[in-house]
């Protein structure tokens, strides 16, 4: 038998073509990683994310501070006219004490002695009276106070029966319940700059 006949006459088969030069690399761009980002690049990357963040929580704390200016101007007349209608709720009879106080340095037990005897008079409340017993040997701190306190009950029950029956007292507390369930968006507290006209129609209450 006679093999399939060959282009040279000499019996070998043909050798296929060779292929271009070109053929067996990829493209360039498919599989080449991206270049890295070098040191300065990074570090702006991290500076621009730390800057931004700062800015949003800014932002946000300012948002909450003027929702609780907000607050504050509208809760503060309903707790002044409950702090005037509480006077003589609780009524301060006497206090009396002993108290043993001592430095390691006998110096500074005679100089805390003087100025606590100096500010007895202009910061104790009346009726007020507390013996210092210096100790000179070393350090202490022991003592005893007695306060004497007269509750009427009958005040306690208006003031309560006052801060219950205010509207303002409800009207807030409904707009709070309506803040906490809306969007910061629609708040009934805004933060712009009519933000301090927050007093309802009912501004009333009792007063004792």
């Amino acid at each position: 038998m006679r093999g399939p006949p060959s282009q040279d006459g000499s019996g070998r088969p043909p050798r296929p073509p060779r292929p271009p030069l070109e053929a067996g690399l990829p493209p360039p761009g498919d599989d080449e990683p991206p270049p890295a980002d070098g040191f300065l690049d990074r570090w702006r990357k991290i500076f621009r994310q730390a800057r931004q963040r700062a800015r949003r929580v800014y932002r946000q704390a300012g948002h909450r501070l003027r929702q609780a200016r907000a607050v504050w101007r509208r809760a503060s007349p309903i707790l002044w006219r409950a702090w005037a209608n509480s006077r003589g709720t609780i009524t301060h009879r006497q206090t009396t004490g002993r108290l043993r106080i001592g430095f390691p340095e006998p110096p500074l037990t005679g100089v805390f002695t003087g100025l606590f005897y100096q500010a007895e008079g202009m910061f104790f409340p009346p009726r007020t009276r507390i013996d210092l017993v210096p100790v000179f040997p070393g350090a202490a701190l022991s003592g005893r106070v007695e306060t004497d306190l007269r509750l009427n009950p009958w005040r306690l029950v208006y003031v309560s029966l006052a801060f219950l029956v205010d509207r303002e007292v409800w009207s807030i507390a409904l707009d709070l319940w309506r803040w906490y369930r809306t969007p910061p968006n629609d708040s009934p507290f805004p933060s712009g700059t009519n933000s301090g006209n927050m007093n309802s129609q009912y501004s009333g209450g009792l007063k004792g």
